[in-house]
Parts: structure tokens; C-alpha cells; sequence
């Protein structure tokens, strides 16, 4: 398919019109129109933004790197639904065992936002079904085997140079700090040291599998491996832990509560400098 025939399928796949997607977009639906017409090329910021409503690659949308990617749209995401009603579980009854609000599962199904990666790896041991298959390959087994784990191992994630560049220092960080060598690290990752050795350099991207050893052996977030969080101390781990366990009502108390400390922190600092100005204009005006 060329682009604009891609644009076109994956708003169709997401049951989205042409000026569903141009709102999205802040454009007009007859711009969508001549996109997928192939009367105009839209610019690489409004390919970034398509590529994002649609979570698929700049690549994957000019046909560059489609093969070995995880294309997420044609699957309304995730096969989430059909797993979690194959179990018999309602919506609430899955996000109390994701650790997540009702609301997130729901939209998850819908395709309005996507699951976070340790989410995800979650859902897979949920489901007992591989994280592959989640993400639309067809063989619904959780592979048993390294063998098998590497012939599925898709690499979705260094779509390109920042983000490989992003896991790799951040990778090689955690090492340093915690003091392991690469036997160390092989053995406590469950992982052969060749691989290991890879994916330090940032010669392959790892399957979300052993991006999820990797996290556990480091004791860190999948999120955090890959940029999008900093990393947080165990204090935090702790509070955050005991947040996400809160149903949604209690989570909004919470968070008020916490607002209103934040006011009456932010007032106490505003006296205390207040009264230091004060203090060093008096002490001036002494001398």
C-alpha cells in the first residue's frame, strides 16, 4: 500500500471518519481527504502526529520498515476484549487485577489508549497467552522455550536511534551503579550473554519479554528502560504501589488531599522567603 492507502486503512481498522481524524489532527477532513488520495503529502510533524493517534511508526506509515513490526491498528489495538471474556471477566474485575481504573480497561478495548509495557506484560501472564499475541501475531501459546522466545522475537521498540540510544545508557547506567559485570547481569537476568552483550550495545532491540527480565533483574520500570519515566526511589515505589491498589474514588481524594498540601506548602514557602527579605532589609538597613 502506498501512504495515503495506508492513512486510509488505519482509520477505517480504528472506525474513525475523515474529520474525526482531521479534528485530531487540528486540520480539515478534506486535507485527510487529499492525504489519502495522494493528492498531498502531509509534512513529517503531521506524520508524526498520525503515526501517534494510530501508535505506529513515521516507517510503518511510508512503508520503509513494515516488515518485523508489531502493527498494533489492525487488531482494534489489543486482543484484549476476546481475552478477557474468554476468562469470564468483567472490565472492573480485570483492572483490579491489572492495577489499573475500570475506565483504563475500557479504553484500552477501544483502542483510545494504549497499555503501558509492564501492563501489557501483565495482561499477557493474565491471559496466559504470549505478549505476541497480543500485539496481533496469530499463534496464541506463550513460547516455552529461548528458541522460541527468539524465533518471536519481534523488536518493536527502536523505531529509532534516540530511543535505542535511550535504553542502552540507561542500560549501561544501571550496570555501573549496581556494580555487575556481564556474567553477573547474564545470570541474574535469565538471559544467555550473547544476548546480554546485544542489547548493551544497542545491536538489537529486546523482545518485550526480555525487556521485562531485565527490568525485574534491575529493579526498575520497563518505562524507565525506555525514557519514559525517570527512575524513582523506593519511597516513591511505595506510595505509587499503594495508590494504584486505591479505587478510582479513593485515588481522587488523594489526589485533592494532596493538592490542598501542596497550596499550604507552597504559602508556608512564600511567608518563610517573605520574611527572610524582611529580615535582610532590616539587617541593611542597620548597618
Amino acid at each position: 500500500m502506498n501512504l495515503g492507502e495506508t492513512i486510509r486503512s488505519l482509520r477505517n481498522t480504528n472506525d474513525m471518519t475523515q474529520k474525526e481524524l482531521a479534528d485530531k489532527l487540528s486540520i480539515s477532513p478534506s486535507t485527510i481527504g487529499m492525504y489519502e488520495q495522494n493528492r498531498r503529502e502531509p509534512d513529517l510533524d503531521m506524520l508524526s502526529k498520525i503515526a501517534n493517534i494510530f501508535n505506529v511508526t513515521i516507517d510503518y506509515l511510508v512503508e520503509t520498515e513494515k516488515s518485523n513490526k508489531a502493527d498494533l491498528s489492525n487488531i482494534k489495538y489489543l486482543r484484549i476484549a476476546e481475552e478477557r471474556k474468554k476468562l469470564g471477566l468483567s472490565q472492573e474485575e480485570l483492572a483490579k487485577k491489572l492495577k489499573v481504573s475500570q475506565k483504563s480497561i475500557s479504553k484500552y478495548e477501544c483502542g483510545d489508549r494504549r497499555p503501558s509495557y509492564e501492563t501489557l506484560a501483565l495482561m499477557s501472564s493474565t491471559f496466559g497467552v504470549s505478549i505476541d499475541y497480543l500485539l496481533g501475531n496469530d499463534i496464541p501459546n506463550k513460547p516455552n522455550s529461548k528458541s522460541d522466545s527468539i524465533q518471536n522475537n519481534y523488536s518493536f521498540y527502536f523505531f529509532d536511534d534516540v530511543l535505542k540510544n535511550i535504553f542502552t545508557s540507561r542500560l549501561k547506567k544501571l550496570l555501573t551503579e549496581k556494580n555487575l559485570s556481564l556474567n553477573k547481569f547474564s545470570e541474574i537476568a535469565s538471559l544467555d550473554i550473547e544476548k546480554c552483550n546485544s542489547y548493551i550495545n544497542g545491536e538489537y532491540a529486546p523482545s518485550l519479554e526480555d525487556l521485562t527480565k531485565i527490568s525485574h533483574a534491575l529493579n526498575v520500570s520497563i518505562d524507565y528502560l525506555l525514557g519514559e519515566t525517570q527512575q524513582i526511589t523506593d519511597t516513591e515505589k511505595k506510595l505509587l504501589n499503594t495508590f494504584i491498589k486505591l479505587n478510582e474514588d479513593n485515588q481522587d481524594i488523594i489526589i485533592g488531599e494532596a493538592k490542598k498540601l501542596l497550596k499550604e506548602q507552597y504559602y508556608e514557602e512564600s511567608v518563610a522567603a517573605e520574611e527572610s527579605l524582611k529580615r535582610t532589609g532590616t539587617d541593611n538597613l542597620g548597618k
